[in-house]
């Protein structure tokens, strides 16, 4: 604002000193002709005056022939027409009585002075008086700059904003600065500080001095047909090493409560990525597990099915495509029915202490192959 009210002040006197240079230069060019010597000689940019002391713009005054050294009459001024007032009498006398006059000549015959001067003026007076309305103009439509950090929305004369776009088939739940998104509920036997919105995402910080032995899980109701990819990111702040011959202690992610992946810790401070697996074989269920080095504490959990074929992923990081496939299954086509995250934070009837943060959940399918269902 501040530079378009400094344009304001100077564009008109910028104007106003373009028009001074037009009329100063408005003689260059123009040809003058010697009524003695018959030289012809352009005339300068600025003439003497008739009283040969100072400076005037051009056509207001006398030009002295560079060879005979005349002063030559500038056409349209007052002494050029006194001289052919004074010509015209002299012509009316008899020819016995006459006397020869000297003869004004002019190349070219210019607009007269006041008519250009007042043209000028009027371009000078319509840049004083638009220059500020434009400027106005400018600015007043002009929408704010944005400051970082702060999103300004101007709803003067205008409608809401459209909500953002949804890629079709995707499905994304940011958790950082935000809570639990509706349709993800938590259970067991939670407490309200063991939950805490960070920027960096959602702060979950189970202690082992708790009661309660409860599995703690977050459950997602879905509909999620045909092939998919499902995705989470996980960063891993602290985790009590269990005692030995524990499965593990951490956060996995579960579909259909028979399938999980997860980041654990075991004893001698071992970091895993795990799979398991409940199986149908012959009739019988049969739990499948295996599991592979995972050093990374920021780490990346998905399932992803093409056709029947469920493949489990990890990878280390929170962005990138690098990620590292430890098992495979036939799971069917059966529907996707519920999403959980859970927290394997008890061992032996023991409580242990868990503290990560959830940054990320997202969903991939094909268009209308998902639907989100009620808790």
């Amino acid at each position: 604002m501040a530079i378009g009210l400094a344009l304001t002040a100077v564009v008109p006197i910028g104007i106003v000193i373009v028009a001074a240079v037009v009329v100063a230069l408005a003689g260059r060019g123009k040809q003058l002709k010697s009524p003695d010597c018959g030289t012809v000689f352009a005339a300068p940019a600025m003439d003497v005056k008739r009283s040969g002391g100072g400076w005037t713009f051009p056509y207001l005054g006398k030009v002295k022939c560079p060879k005979c050294g005349k002063a030559v009459l500038v056409p349209g001024t007052e002494s050029d027409k006194s001289a052919h007032h004074a010509l015209k009498e002299q012509t009316s006398v008899t020819a016995s009585q006459a006397v020869s006059a000297p003869e004004i000549k002019s190349a070219t015959q210019p607009t007269p002075v006041r008519r250009r001067l007042w043209l000028v003026a009027l371009v000078v007076l319509a840049g004083l008086v638009l220059c500020p309305i434009v400027f106005w103009l400018i600015y007043s439509t002009k929408e704010p700059a944005e400051t970082p950090g702060v999103l300004y929305h101007d709803f003067k004369g205008k409608p809401l904003p459209p909500k953002p776009a949804e890629t079709p088939g995707v499905r994304y739940y940011d958790f950082k600065g935000k809570p639990l998104p509706p349709n993800m509920t938590a259970h067991g036997p939670w407490r309200d500080s063991y939950i805490k919105v960070e920027a960096e995402g959602l702060r979950i910080n189970v202690p082992k001095n708790r009661n309660e032995i409860a599995p703690l899980r977050l459950a997602m109701p879905a509909r999620i047909t045909g092939d998919f990819e499902i995705t989470t990111t996980l960063e891993i702040l602290h985790v009590e090493e269990p005692p030995p011959a524990i499965y593990g202690l951490g956060v996995l992610l579960s579909i259909n409560e028979t399938t999980r992946i997860g980041r654990l810790t075991r004893s001698k401070g071992e970091q895993v990525v795990t799979w398991d697996h409940w199986a149908s074989v012959q009739g019988k269920r049969i739990f499948r597990s295996g599991a592979s080095p995972c050093p990374a504490k920021v780490v990346r959990l998905r399932f992803k099915r093409t056709a029947t074929t469920l493949h489990f992923l990890w990878a280390a990081e929170a962005a990138g495509d690098d990620f590292n496939e430890i098992h495979q299954v036939d799971f069917g086509a059966e529907d996707i029915t519920e999403i959980r995250v859970v927290l394997n934070a008890n061992a032996s009837g023991q409580p242990f202490a868990l503290d990560f943060r959830l940054i990320d959940l997202e969903i991939r399918s094909g268009p209308g192959a998902f639907a989100e269902a009620k808790n």
